[in-house]
C-alpha cells in the first residue's frame, strides 16, 4: 500500500477509553493541532521505545510531535489490534512525512507496534513501543499490564496465569517446549471453527504434540 494509506482490514475491536482517546488523537493530527495532541498526554506520561532503547516523558513527546509537524506533509496512521480492560490497547502505528522540514531529507516513515494505557482523564499515561516483528512480546506485555492493574484476588491470579500461558505458547511457537506441558490442563480443548480445523484438539498432550508438529 502507498505510504500513509489507511489499513483496509476491519478488525472487531471492543471499544474502551483507549479507543476513544485515539479517535480524538487522529482528529487533532488531521487538524495539525499540536496543542490538542499534547493535551492528550498526561503530565506524568512515559514512553519506552524498545527498538532504540530510549525512554522519555511528556517533554520528549512534545519535542517529537513538534518536529514531525514541522516536516513537509506529515501523516499518522493507527491500526488497532486489540483492547483489554477499560484502559489498555495494542496496535500498529505508522507515521512519516514527505520531507524533513528543517532537515535536508526526503520522504520517510516509521512503523512500530505500540501498547498504550490511558488515565482516568482520558489521556495517554503510558506507551511501550516494539519493533514490527516483535508483536508476540507486545502481546505478552499487554496481558501482564492488565494483570498488574487488577486488585489482589482471583481475577488478578487468573490474568497473571493468562499472561504466563501466552508467553509459554509463543515460546513454544519458536521451538521452546520445556515448560509448556506443565501449563496445559489434561482436559484442555481447542476448537477451530475454520473449514480445515487444524487447531481443534482434545487433551493437553494432543495440543502439545500439535504445536511440536508445526516445528
Amino acid at each position: 500500500a502507498p505510504a500513509g494509506a489507511e489499513p483496509t482490514l476491519q478488525r472487531r475491536i471492543r471499544p474502551n477509553a483507549n479507543t476513544a482517546v485515539f479517535a480524538r488523537y487522529r482528529a487533532a493530527f488531521a487538524a495539525r493541532d499540536v496543542e490538542a495532541l499534547l493535551a492528550l498526554h498526561s503530565e506524568d506520561f512515559r514512553e519506552i521505545d524498545h527498538p532504540t532503547g530510549a525512554t522519555y516523558g511528556h517533554a520528549g513527546a512534545a519535542a517529537s510531535l513538534r518536529k514531525l509537524m514541522e516536516a513537509e506533509d506529515p501523516w499518522f496512521r493507527h491500526e488497532m489490534f486489540a483492547t483489554l480492560g477499560s484502559t489498555l490497547a495494542l496496535g500498529r502505528r505508522r507515521y512519516g512525512a514527505r520531507g524533513g522540514g528543517r532537515l535536508d531529507v526526503g520522504p520517510y516513515d516509521r512503523e512500530e507496534v505500540a501498547l498504550s494505557e490511558v488515565d482516568a482523564q482520558g489521556r495517554f499515561r503510558f506507551v511501550e513501543v516494539f519493533a514490527p516483528d516483535r508483536l508476540s512480546d507486545a502481546l505478552i506485555r499487554l496481558y501482564e499490564l492488565y494483570a498488574e492493574s487488577l486488585p489482589a484476588g482471583a481475577r488478578r491470579e487468573r490474568a497473571t496465569a493468562t499472561a504466563r500461558a501466552m508467553g509459554l505458547v509463543l515460546a513454544a511457537d519458536s521451538g521452546d517446549f520445556d515448560d509448556l506441558p506443565a501449563q496445559i490442563a489434561p482436559d484442555f480443548e481447542s476448537v477451530d471453527h475454520r473449514p480445515l480445523s487444524t487447531w481443534s484438539q482434545r487433551g493437553g498432550e494432543a495440543f502439545v504434540e500439535h504445536v511440536r508438529a508445526l516445528q
